[in-house]
Order: C-alpha cells, then sequence, then structure tokens
C-alpha cells in the first residue's frame, strides 16, 4: 500500500533536515576541537605537516564511498531479496561505512579549517607583540563597527577594529603586515573614529584576560596623533549618518525610551551609544540605565534588547505582505529582499546573532527563489556549515551559539508542543508558550555558562510582553529608516516604540524586581550537564502523564466526530526516526 503524497514528502524533509543537522554538529565539533588544537605550542609548530595531512585524509574520504559503493550488486527493487543477495552483515557494514566516512569527511574539513585559520592567528604580528607586552607601536587599524561607551573606567569608548600592519623593532623602523581582529580602547580620539575608515595610531598592545583577544590602549604622550589614512566608503558614511541621526531622536525621549528603544531597534542600549564626534553620550542617568539592564536580565527578556531572528522576520513578512499585492517577477523579489538584508546589516549593530541571521535569511531567500518550501532546521543547518568554514572562530562564540539553540529549539518542538497544548489553552496562547519553553529549553544549558542564574519568570514575562514586541520593533526600524529624512516622523515612530518598551519595563522591573526572580545554579559545565539530565527527567515526566491521559480518554471512548481516535506521534517515535534517518543518510 503506497503512502499519501504529502506524508511521503514529509518523510523525505524530515530526513533531510536529520542529515543535514547531523552534519551542522559534527562541522561544529571539528570547528570547536581544531581551535583547541591550534593553541597548544608544540602542535602549532607541526602545522605544516598537520594541515597536508588532514587534507590529504579528507579526499581519501571522499574518494572512498563510490568505490564501496561500486562493490556491491546493483541494487534492486525487493529490499529482503537484495539483503539476502549481498548478505546481512555485508548489506550492514557497506550501508553504514558511506554514512560514517561522509561524516569524518566533514569533521576533518572543519577541523583543518579551524586548525588553519587559528594557527595563522596565532602566528600573526600583531598577537606575538601582544602576548610579548612590547609597549606602544605603531598600528594601522580598520574600524569594523560603531564607536560604543567603553566598560572600562580607564577609557571612555571602544570599537571593534582589524590591525592591518604593525610597526615593530625600538624605533618602530619595521613595519610587519597583519590581519588581526582587535578591540581598541581609548578616549576623545578613539570616540571619532569612523566604521570603516582606515586609521594609523600609536597604541599599546595586550592579550584580553577575558577572551583571550588582543586589546589596543590608545596611548595619550604627547605627538600621539591620530591620521587618517582613507576614509570610510559612502556606504558606510550613509549608515553612519542614519544612525547618528536615529540615536539624536531617540536623545528627545524620556529616560525610558532613550535606553531601550535602540536596544530594541538596533541592538545596542542608549547608555552605550555615541552621538557625536567629541565623545558626549546619551544623556541617561547610569544609576537608572544599570537598574534597567539588571530588571531585563534577571525576567529573562534581555533578548530583546539584541538584533536576531525577529527583525529579519518582521523585515521578510512585509516584504511579502508587498510582493503579494504587485506581483513582481521571483527574481525581482528574491533580489529586493536580499538587498533589503545587507541595509538592516548595515543599519544595527554587528553581532554573531545578526550574522547568523542575516545568512540565513538569505539561504530562505535562495531556497524560495529555487522553488523550495521553506525549511528551518535545514536553513540553520546550512548557515552553521558555512558560517564555521568562513569564520571558525564562531564555534566559540556564546551569542552565535545562543542564537542558534533558540532556531533549533522552535523549529524542533515548538508546534508538537503548541499541539499538545492547543486543546487546553487555545491557539494562539498554546503557540506563545510553546515558542518560548521551546527556546528556553534550548538556551538556558548555554546561559548557565555565561551567568549561573536561573531566571524564574522568564516564561511569564514573556508571555506579557510578546504582544507588543513587533509593533515595538517596527515602528523602531520606521524611526530608523526615516530619521535622515524626516525626523518629526521619526520622533513619533520612536516614541511609539518607547509606549512598548515602557511597557516592557514594567514588567521586567515588577517580575525581576524582587529577591525570588532568580534561582542560583551550579556554574560551568557540572551546571549544564546537570540541566540537560533535569530537562531530560521533566521532558520524560511530561510524556509518562500525557501518555497516561490519552490511555485514559481511549478508555472512556474519546472519540473524533467519524468515530476514530486522534494520533499524535510520540516523542520517542521522533527520536527513532531521525536516528535511523541519519544512519541511513546514503542509501546504497
Amino acid at each position: 500500500m503506497k503512502r499519501p503524497r504529502a506524508e511521503c514528502a514529509s518523510t523525505e524533509s524530515g530526513a533531510r533536515d536529520a542529515r543535514m543537522l547531523t552534519v551542522a554538529i559534527i562541522v561544529w565539533c571539528g570547528a570547536w576541537l581544531g581551535s583547541r588544537l591550534a593553541s597548544d605550542p608544540t602542535l602549532a609548530r607541526m602545522h605544516a605537516a598537520v594541515l597536508p595531512a588532514v587534507m590529504g585524509t579528507l579526499s581519501a574520504l571522499l574518494i572512498c564511498p563510490p568505490i564501496w559503493r561500486s562493490m556491491l550488486p546493483a541494487r534492486s527493487r525487493d529490499g529482503a531479496a537484495y539483503r539476502r543477495q549481498v548478505g546481512k552483515f555485508s548489506f550492514l557494514c557497506f550501508r553504514g561505512i558511506p554514512t560514517v566516512m561522509t561524516l569524518c569527511a566533514a569533521f576533518a574539513a572543519s577541523t583543518g579549517c579551524s586548525l588553519s585559520w587559528s594557527t595563522l592567528r596565532l602566528s600573526d604580528a600583531t598577537f606575538i607583540l601582544a602576548a610579548q607586552e612590547s609597549g606602544a607601536s605603531d598600528v594601522t587599524i580598520h574600524v569594523r563597527s560603531p564607536v560604543t561607551v567603553s566598560p572600562l573606567r580607564s577609557s571612555k569608548c571602544t570599537a571593534d577594529v582589524l590591525v592591518t600592519a604593525v610597526a615593530s623593532g625600538k624605533a618602530h623602523t619595521l613595519t610587519l603586515p597583519s590581519r588581526f581582529p582587535a578591540t581598541i580602547y581609548g578616549d576623545d580620539p578613539v570616540c571619532a573614529l569612523r566604521r570603516d575608515a582606515l586609521y594609523s595610531i600609536q597604541a599599546e598592545l595586550g592579550v584580553s584576560s577575558f577572551d583571550g583577544g588582543v586589546e589596543l590602549r590608545h596611548s595619550t604622550d604627547a605627538g600621539a596623533e591620530t591620521v587618517l589614512v582613507a576614509e570610510a566608503s559612502i556606504w558606510w558614511r550613509s549608515m553612519a549618518y542614519v544612525q547618528q541621526r536615529f540615536l539624536s531622536v531617540t536623545s528627545r525621549l524620556g529616560e525610558q525610551g532613550r535606553v531601550l528603544v535602540p536596544g530594541l531597534t538596533m541592538g545596542v542600549l542608549g547608555q552605550e551609544t555615541i552621538i557625536d564626534a567629541s565623545g558626549g553620550q546619551v544623556g541617561v542617568d547610569a544609576a537608572y540605565a544599570r537598574g534597567v539592564e539588571k530588571a531585563f536580565t534577571r525576567s529573562g527578556i534581555m533578548h530583546l534588547m539584541v538584533v536576531s531572528g525577529g527583525h529579519f522576520l518582521l523585515l521578510s513578512a512585509l516584504l511579502r505582505w508587498v510582493a503579494n499585492r504587485i506581483r513582481p517577477h521571483p527574481v525581482v523579489t528574491a533580489v529586493t529582499s536580499v538587498v533589503a538584508v545587507c541595509i538592516l546589516v548595515s543599519a544595527v549593530y554587528p553581532s554573531d546573532a545578526v550574522w547568523r541571521a542575516a545568512v540565513m535569511s538569505v539561504l530562505g531567500v535562495v531556497s524560495g527563489l529555487l522553488g523550495r518550501r521553506a525549511q528551518a532546521i535545514s536553513q540553520l543547518s546550512w548557515t552553521v556549515i558555512l558560517m564555521l568554514f568562513a569564520q571558525p572562530r564562531f564555534a566559540d562564540s556564546y551569542g552565535f551559539a545562543f542564537s542558534c539553540a533558540a532556531v533549533l529549539g522552535i523549529a524542533l518542538a515548538a508546534r508538537p508542543l503548541a499541539g499538545q497544548l492547543e486543546d487546553m489553552l487555545g491557539k494562539a496562547m498554546a503557540g506563545l508558550i510553546a515558542t518560548t519553553l521551546s527556546a528556553q529549553a534550548f538556551t538556558l544549558p548555554i546561559q548557565l555558562l555565561i551567568e549561573s542564574e536561573i531566571p524564574v519568570f522568564s516564561v511569564p514575562a514573556n508571555l506579557l510582553v510578546a504582544p507588543v514586541i513587533d509593533l515595538a520593533t517596527m515602528f523602531g526600524l520606521i524611526a530608523l529608516g526615516s530619521a535622515w529624512l524626516l525626523p518629526e516622523l521619526a520622533y513619533a515612530c520612536a516614541w511609539l516604540s518607547s509606549v512598548g518598551t515602557s511597557l516592557m519595563y514594567d514588567c521586567a522591573r515588577w517580575l525581576g524586581g524582587t529577591e525570588f526572580s532568580t534561582v542560583g545554579w551550579l556554574a560551568g559545565v557540572r551546571g549544564v550537564v546537570l540541566m540537560v539530565v533535569v530537562e531530560c527527567l521533566l521532558l520524560a515526566l511530561v510524556v509518562s502523564v500525557h501518555r497516561l491521559y490519552a490511555k485514559a480518554c481511549a478508555c472512556a471512548g474519546e472519540e473524533q466526530s467519524d468515530g476514530s481516535f486522534a494520533y499524535r506521534r510520540s516523542i520517542r517515535s521522533a527520536v527513532a526516526f531521525w536516528v535511523r534517518e541519519s544512519r541511513e543518510m546514503f542509501d546504497v
């Protein structure tokens, strides 16, 4: 008996998602391992021999599967007869070898790429001079982010830069090329830096005790000047002007709006922004700003102040609404969507979560252009693979891991959980609770690596602010896009956005302002393992209760209108299906 076409398509889609998710996890593990291996000085010196061996192994693994397939008899439609023909043991061995070898190839490729990338970083002149603490040096930097207020008391401003050249020697006569990312700290000269511009400055190089990166401390010695080598491109000058005009508009709001509207719209809180070249910052009381940030953190809704997938989903929804009314050519729609994503990425403050959401959005546009339906897990897996091969540093990024875990949790668990809760809570409320619980369950172990506290009221806080998030974000984006041309319209939209953020702040202060708002937890890896065990036990308890309830309803004769009982696939069968399809990734 043949299965319906829709069921076959759903099964094939689930199999593809399982395969790509498995490969993405393997690639992530390889990238993480490569960065750890490169930190070993002995292995770093052996890099010239290790990398060719890894690439040779990769080539061999990629060549072997076709050879193994050719050793088997021709594939037969009768699976049982085919197994008897080749033998059960040989069938299982040859069936599993291509899958294992493909995963090994992905692991070897990601490990080799990460090892090469990390070794090149450790051998960079900037890192070597920073590790030696050689004092002040003349460096040429390319500014890669807007300037923000420094978290250190010894400096006013900070920015992310790329060191392109560094001078060595006592007289700074030897200039060495470099390509090393760093963070610069300083006072007024640093506050005047412009994104995408090239500067020559004098700074002290050092290794950060926080993340092992390189820090540049701008020198305040007499005669230490900041020289503009190359002006920023017209694109980035335009984006900087748009951001400055938006911050000028939000500075007219009340204290709450000056703090939260830039955070909700651009991903940076108002007290961290710089709105003029002299280093003046938004007039926000420091104690008030710390209280707002603490309330949002303790209530579990601090993620709302980070630009992530929500902004890009709103943008794509708006573009689909327009496209459904004017009916342009699909290529025009795709190009417009990609351009809109690029503009949004440039207009907000850069972060790893922004890059993840942008790449995933572009992949979604390409999938739609090719006639494929949206598949969140597959798009996320390809996003992880591409970004880790392009920049292996994402394997160590908490922001990137947090963003990926939230998307994966929503894609895997939100829909089945909403289906279970829909009968009791209704469709709208079940969807909100399922989305929040799914994201929380997958991100909580990662959150414990950053801070060993669990926000108790995170779920009710997210439910209370959910009705106003999209509207407040949309008005904030409209204000951001119109502030350079129509400041009064931008102010009206920013004020409407501040109305939504005020409701968020009231909720955060109410739920996060008590001593019972957070619960302490074990720190480090032990806390993460314990949390995973607790979540698995809770999941098993919920599944057991649900099965008992389903059996009780079946015994009581609870039937559908046509006389049949409702069927819902259990979590165990879903996991078993995922494991089976992962093992059969390449059918021989």
